[in-house]
């Protein structure tokens, strides 16, 4: 599998862990941010 398509994979998962994770503690965006330590901007284009 070329990197980029394990970059895409990876993406993917990573995408459907924060929709999940979401979903079920009620986090909001702006939440979940801040506890990952990463900017609202990258979740919201990740998910």
């Amino acid at each position: 599998m070329a990197t980029k398509e394990k970059d895409e994979a990876v993406l993917i998962l990573l995408g459907k862990r924060i929709v999940f994770l979401r979903k079920k503690k009620g986090y909001s965006q702006l939440t979940l941010s801040f506890l990952a330590d990463v900017s609202k901007t990258y979740l919201s284009d990740v998910e």
